[in-house]
């Protein structure tokens, strides 16, 4: 069944941003600015541009979606070109150089790497052993190792001065390569939510430059690659709300989704954030295409509106969920195929689960079953006892950490850092100390997107409900007036509404506040679960919620920047407007210099560089990161 909602009226200009998202049942294809009433574009325009470019090929709803044209096309509609190649391709490259720069250094085990090597370990050996988070990317690990040759030490303890090079710095560079990629795929991310190229190169450029993600993504730890699927979710949810539903593209980014959020999941709990923010958005999404542009209905009976809605709404949820949950129990079954033998974490699980272990043979010799008679569980029943047991030690750890610090310390740095390795004024130190000037924008524009939510409210919603009564008590030039003096008065007028800076910033922000306020939805999802936390926490774990920061200072710099654009082009090019550009892109260097400044700045301490004492006293800029070191 395929239904089509009915079309915008001719002239319904004021809706075509909010109908952008291209979402909904039977949505029309929406591949155009949404800030412009340019109706989408249809199949003979499709045949338009694919003459222009010499390929014949059939309208969209029938032209192969793997098609060069098809692409370009997409591409091309969407403000996709050449440049955003470049812009991908420098990022991809500056963010690989950067977390490669003398990675075999420090030479040794550096702060949680003891446990993830270990663990690796372990699942070449195939000893069982406990963790307290999903299997995912430590699996990772021991495939891309087990690709280099290794086949394990007896000790269970990866040893990095032998076969350091052979094997320790290739488990890095996996860490690493994957982690490279978080840049480039959130600018992206912001280009499918229509962020322009300068607002969202800011926010991959902060992410590009904060010492404390680079540092998680150089070392053989696993937030490098829970932040890696995080982007990938952030990615493919935002790329979804540009399809037309029930479409090859619908049906691909909603599976993208659903394994992004089942791989993320299966790095750590902690992600389950992203998982309330995707469902916001998806009911946002919901919300705009059913309730809001509900006149595009009208046509339909109310039971089939109602029921194309319900349907919508199950697809996603029951997909994306489904997916993930597969996606993390598949993590779970090949932990258990590839831990047969008794080990160190044996310990923590039921006799129940422990029978279906054996004992580790030795050389040359065959592996044992377990003896039939002993009662053991089932797979689901061994993964489950498993799941709660991680989730109650995690939950139960209460032991005291000199790096530890609490959630509302994390957002201004206020916090101490851990050391990774080496002492606060020792010559060469690494610790989790992050890009001041990242973190501290990244709070700013949550202020931002708040005062202008509350600007929004005070001048268009209420005068929305205001208006009425003031278009009463307006007095309007008299019904003796001549017809010209009526028609420049109300020329006048109109002119006077569109071009003010402030009925620009109107005009943007009345289609557009939304999606800040979701950024924010997002950002406090990932940090404010750690306020029921009770175990010691680190810095560290505020790195998801400091990427929603990065996406919501390169939303703000998107709506001052049309703003202006908006307000120039009103104003036919006036001077004002350009003197405002002027300052704009003056601020933009300015704070794109201060980011990278700040990052050279702490870099020293995130690759462990030379420095003497005074440097690194330096930079101590906040007492709070090493209490009683003068």
């Amino acid at each position: 069944m395929r239904l089509r909602g009915k079309g915008k009226n001719e002239g319904d200009d004021d809706n075509a941003d909010l109908e952008s998202s291209n979402v909904g049942v039977g949505a029309p294809p929406v591949d155009f600015d949404p800030y412009s009433a340019t109706p989408p574009p249809s199949a003979s325009a499709f045949k338009a541009y694919s003459a222009s470019t010499g390929a014949a090929v059939p309208p969209p709803h029938k032209a192969p979606f793997y098609s060069l044209a098809r692409l370009r096309f997409w591409a091309s509609q969407r403000g996709l070109n050449m440049l955003d190649v470049a812009i991908v391709t420098l990022l991809a490259v500056l963010s690989l150089w950067s977390r490669l720069h003398v990675i075999s250094h420090p030479r040794g085990i550096v702060f949680d790497e003891a446990h993830f090597t270990k663990f690796v370990n372990m699942y070449v050996s195939g000893s069982h052993f406990m963790d307290i988070h999903p299997p995912l990317a430590k699996l990772i690990m021991s495939y891309w190792l087990s690709f280099f040759g290794y086949t394990g030490y007896p000790d269970n303890h990866f040893n990095s001065n032998t076969g350091f090079f052979d094997y320790y710095v290739p488990m890095r560079v996996t860490t690493t390569v994957t982690s490279s990629l978080i840049v480039p795929i959130l600018y992206t991310a912001l280009r499918c939510l229509l962020i322009g190229r300068m607002a969202a190169f800011f926010g991959a450029f902060m992410v590009l430059c904060d010492n404390l993600v680079i540092l998680e993504s150089r070392l053989v730890l696993t937030d490098g690659y829970l932040m890696f699927f995080f982007s990938l979710t952030m990615l493919a949810t935002f790329a979804l709300s540009r399809q037309q539903v029930y479409t090859f593209g619908w049906i691909l980014w909603i599976v993208a989704v659903g394994l992004a959020l089942g791989c993320v999941v299966s790095v750590k709990f902690t992600a389950l954030g992203s998982v309330g923010f995707v469902g916001c958005f998806q009911l946002y999404l919901l919300f705009k295409t059913y309730v809001y542009n509900w006149r595009r209905w009208e046509h339909l009976p109310r039971v089939k509106y109602w029921f194309a809605a319900f349907l919508d709404a199950a697809i996603r949820g029951i997909a994306m969920l489904g997916i993930a949950a597969i996606v993390l129990y598949a993590s779970f079954i090949m932990h258990l195929k590839y831990l047969p033998y008794r080990g160190e974490g044996d310990a923590f699980m039921s006799q129940e689960w422990r029978n279906s272990l054996v004992d580790k043979p030795a050389e040359h010799e065959l592996p044992r079953l377990p003896a039939k008679y002993l009662p053991r569980l089932s797979t689901r029943e061994r993964i489950h006892e498993l799941v709660k047991t991680m989730w109650t030690s995690n939950m139960g750890l209460r032991a005291a950490h000199p790096g530890g610090s609490f959630w509302y310390e994390w957002p201004l740095m206020k916090g101490r850092l851990v050391h990774y390795w080496g002492g606060p004024l020792s010559t060469q130190h690494v610790s989790s100390v992050g890009n001041p000037a990242v973190w501290y924008l990244a709070v700013a524009g949550i202020i931002i997107v708040f005062l202008l939510a509350i600007y929004v409210f005070f001048t268009v919603f209420l005068y929305q409900i205001a208006a009425p009564r003031s278009r009463a008590r307006t007095k309007l030039p008299s019904a003796s007036s001549s017809p010209s003096h009526l028609h420049t008065h109300h020329q006048h007028t109109q002119h006077q509404q569109h071009t003010t800076f402030s009925a620009c910033l109107q005009k943007i922000l009345s289609k557009r506040i939304y999606l800040g306020l979701l950024l924010v939805i997002g950002y406090v999802g990932n940090w404010a679960p750690y306020v029921f936390i009770k175990r010691v926490c680190f810095n560290y774990h505020y790195l998801p919620a400091l990427l929603m920061g990065c996406l919501i200072c390169a939303y703000v710099w998107d709506i001052a920047l049309k703003t202006l654009a908006k307000y120039t082009t009103n104003n036919n090019s006036s001077n004002k407007g350009k003197r405002m550009y002027l300052v704009a892109y003056l601020v933009y260097a300015l704070l794109l210099g201060v980011i990278g400044w700040t990052f050279l700045h702490f870099a020293p301490w995130t690759y462990g560089s030379d420095a003497t004492v005074e440097e690194q006293r330096s930079r101590m800029w906040i007492k709070e990161w090493y209490p009683g070191v003068d």
